[in-house]
């Protein structure tokens, strides 16, 4: 184990991008964009658990359970008021 650990920031609304679903939450390829980030870096030799960074107003819903519940998921972890925040918690 490399004591290393990422991190995800997806606590955005997309409020420039548009749309009633975040784009972190949109569906590529079968899965969601934000899971697809998760799956590859858990992935990585080098990185031993993942952070993901989700909203206030997703941090108790259906999809931080299902990140939650994905291999080498350490936590999930409520965001800031902006990017820079977030990156903080």
């Amino acid at each position: 184990m490399s004591g290393a650990v990422a991190i995800v920031v997806a606590a955005g609304r997309s409020t420039r991008f548009g749309g009633a679903t975040p784009k972190q939450f949109l569906d590529l390829a079968g899965e969601s964009v934000v899971s697809r980030a998760v799956r590859a870096l858990t992935a990585c030799p080098g990185i031993d658990g993942v952070v993901v960074v989700l909203s206030r107003d997703d941090i108790g819903g259906p999809r931080a359970a299902a990140l939650r519940g994905m291999h080498g998921v350490l936590a999930v972890v409520p965001g800031g008021s902006t990017r820079m925040v977030s990156a903080l918690v």
